[in-house]
């Protein structure tokens, strides 16, 4: 059985803020940026599969409009650009990766 989409998102963010989100940040903000739009595919090696989801792109084409919604609330957006998938978020989500971590918690995904 599948699980919350949203929160297979999170848990990867999560996680790529745990190893990486600092000096992604670092680089964003001394280009002043706010925001970064990360390739999908430096999720798949974060994803975890007790979300429910064999595989991160399953969680991602289960995503609802609904879901989508629930994400835009927070900060998190997915696009595509020249055929590459992209989920944009925060800087100063990937800076206090706690932040994500609470949301997972408090199911306000």
């Amino acid at each position: 059985m599948a699980g919350d989409p949203v929160k297979a998102l999170l848990k990867a963010l999560y996680s790529l803020a745990v190893s990486r989100g600092s000096g992604i940040a670092g680089i964003a903000l001394a280009g002043g940026q706010d925001r970064v739009k990360i390739d999908v595919r430096a999720f798949y090696k974060h994803h975890d599969e007790e979300t429910g989801y064999t595989l991160f792109s399953e969680a991602l084409q289960s995503l609802t409009d609904s879901d989508y919604k629930k994400l835009e609330d927070i900060g998190i957006r997915l696009h595509r650009e020249r055929g590459t998938l992209y989920i944009e978020v925060p800087v100063d989500l990937l800076r206090d990766p706690r932040r994500i971590e609470e949301m997972i918690g408090n199911d306000q995904a």
